[in-house]
């Protein structure tokens, strides 16, 4: 949880979780974690299944470095918990192939979330990407392969009839 998530988490901690009513956490931010983990191990949806887990399970995390951010949080708050019905994931087309940004298919996400360990109750609130003008129009990660996620997500999450 280290990876670019310390700044946002000092103010989950700091204010408690239920301040928020969303919790995005984007997967294509460059050399993200998930990215590292997927291109080292593979298999997207089991790396996907984790990562949920690990988000909304209570998680410690040591804020004592931070000090910059301004913000006193003392030791009996380093405990984070973020609820899946918070917790909005955020995937993209990737970075044309350069390994910066990583594009993980809608068809991944719907097989980590209906996998026989993750109950329905535990999925994230829902998908989001970056972004709506390219859904469908845009070759992903340098490929002349087309998705829309807008279409994908809703298959998993049926957002809309």
């Amino acid at each position: 949880h280290y990876a670019g998530s310390n700044g946002y988490t000092a103010l989950l901690a700091k204010y408690g979780s239920d301040t928020f009513d969303l919790v995005s956490v984007q997967l294509y931010e460059t050399w993200s974690y998930i990215n590292c983990k997927i291109r080292s191990l593979g298999n997207p949806p089991k790396q996907l299944r984790e990562f949920v887990r690990s988000y909304t399970t209570p998680f410690w995390m040591d804020f004592s470095n931070i000090t910059k951010l301004g913000i006193d949080i003392p030791p009996e708050d380093w405990h984070v918990h973020i609820s899946p019905s918070q917790l909005l994931v955020g995937f993209s087309f990737g970075a044309g192939g350069s390994g910066k940004s990583i594009y993980i298919a809608p068809t991944d996400l719907g097989e980590a979330l209906h996998g026989d360990d993750l109950p329905k109750e535990n999925w994230p609130r829902g998908a989001f990407f970056w972004n709506l003008d390219l859904d469908g129009n845009r070759p992903v990660n340098g490929t002349a392969f087309n998705t829309s996620f807008a279409s994908g997500f809703n298959d998993i999450f049926h957002t809309r009839v």
